[in-house]
């Protein structure tokens, strides 16, 4: 097929859509910015990655010579009794703990070898449309370049750049972070097998792991509001330590804490993954809480799924990048609903701020009260809109407002809402945004 796909991204979202798309005859043309030296958090490779590694041909060394076989999962949560999820009940057997960048180094090299263009240390400072081509323009050592493609593919991640002509609303459910420490191990040899360890605490909940290279990572999870930015960070970590009581254990094991680092870890999405000849893969489109091991699952994932709808639509599928969209809004809504589940099992700290958020409702579980005939109100100088945000954040509240207050029937709000919104939205929760803002009106 002589179409050419532009992918803004090679981790494993990105690499996974280019090697599929050269499985089925499309050139690929990937631009990583970064050298892949940095540290990158996902270290955990589910089992169920499995089959998609094998669907993209990658060989077994690729994960083998990068990683530690992962046995099992264990911690406490909900109570103080210790569980243990082992992968000898998982039909594909260990999952892995990654030593990443290794891992993405190996799939980039790999992906270069299988006939994907590979533009490394490359910046994409910004895209146009040309004459029914997309125009990626870059930057590297080298100076400034360009280059046509029929499609884009956005593999960028949470932080995902918004071009003048890729303009996506983020709607964000929390605002989680990971703060990562590296510890050093006393010992000489790393276990044959390792295992993930989780502990919640009052302030969050923490995630520990040893990696093929003898080193220990060990992640806290909380808010970014929670985490205190005025003192000095090894102490602010320490606060985070002190909280665990297994977790605190394992790390005072190591020698030292090498290095610390702070990174995103929020649930979110892009309410418009799918555009003309455009569409969102891996955290780009959609990204998930690291309680659900799922990262790089749903980073392949997406990027077979990106490459077989691309396929579709170049050979007269006009609705395959609109099922795209469709399918991976509905997947997220479905880990919204289980992630909620698993977080309300932890009740020991129902009244901490960091699990209080966590067990309030949104628009997927508030129930409707509303009669769709009934009159709406909306004023403005009595609603906090911060409070609602969080309940329904794919809503842009402005344009919803401004309707409340011009189509008085609820029924009439909705349709209007979705014909005039710049974006995709459920209907369930234009209607308890119209719900909450009119009973905050009262």
């Amino acid at each position: 097929m002589n179409i050419t796909v532009g992918i803004i991204g090679g981790g494993p979202a990105g690499l996974s859509a280019a090697l599929y798309l050269r499985q089925i005859g499309v050139q690929a043309i990937v631009f990583e910015k970064s050298s892949n030296a940095e540290y990158r958090a996902g270290e955990h490779i589910s089992p169920e990655c499995k089959p998609l590694l094998q669907k993209l041909k990658i060989p077994e060394s690729i994960v083998r010579d990068n990683a530690a076989p992962c046995y099992a999962v264990s911690g406490t949560w909900g109570d103080d009794k210790l569980f243990s999820n082992d992968s000898i009940f998982n039909v594909y057997g260990d999952g892995f703990i990654l030593s990443r960048p290794d891992f993405d180094n190996a799939l980039l090299v790999f992906a270069k070898s299988s006939g994907v263009v590979i533009k490394a240390n490359m910046r994409v400072t910004d895209i146009s449309k040309i004459n029914e081509k997309w125009c990626i323009r870059y930057k590297g050592n080298t100076g400034n370049s360009a280059v046509l493609t029929d499609y884009i593919l956005d593999a960028s991640g949470k932080s995902t750049k918004n071009f003048n002509q890729l303009v996506t609303k983020k709607a964000k459910y929390d605002d989680l972070i990971g703060i990562t420490c590296l510890c050093k191990d006393r010992r000489t040899r790393a276990p044959a097998r390792a295992s993930i360890h989780i502990e919640a605490t009052k302030m969050g909940w923490w995630y520990t792991a040893i990696r093929r290279d003898n080193m220990l990572v060990a992640t806290f999870m909380t808010d970014a509001d929670i985490y205190r930015k005025n003192i000095e960070k090894e102490e602010r970590l320490w606060e985070c330590i002190n909280t665990s009581i297994n977790t605190k254990s394992i790390i005072l094991k190591y020698k030292k804490i090498d290095k610390i680092f702070v990174s995103p870890a929020q649930s979110q999405m892009h309410t418009k993954m799918a555009d003309d000849f455009f569409l969102a893969i891996g955290d780009a489109a959609w990204s998930v809480d690291p309680l659900s091991s799922q990262g790089i699952y749903n980073a392949l994932s997406m990027g077979i799924d990106a490459a077989k709808s691309i396929f579709a639509h170049a050979n007269g599928s006009v609705l395959a990048l609109n099922e795209y969209q469709r399918k991976h809004t509905n997947l997220f809504y479905k880990y919204l609903s289980e992630k909620a589940y698993y977080y309300r099992l932890e009740k020991r700290w129902s009244e901490n701020i960091f699990w209080h958020r966590r067990h309030a409702m949104n628009w997927m579980d508030i129930p409707i009260k509303i009669d769709p005939g009934s009159k709406v109100r909306a004023n403005k100088k009595n609603i906090d809109i911060n409070t609602i945000r969080p309940i329904t954040p794919s809503i842009d509240f402005d344009l919803l407002l401004d309707i409340m207050e011009n189509s008085p029937v609820a029924s009439c709000a909705v349709l209007s809402y979705k014909k005039r919104a710049m974006t995709q939205v459920e209907d369930r929760e234009v209607i308890v945004a119209i719900q909450e803002l009119s009973s905050h009106s009262m």
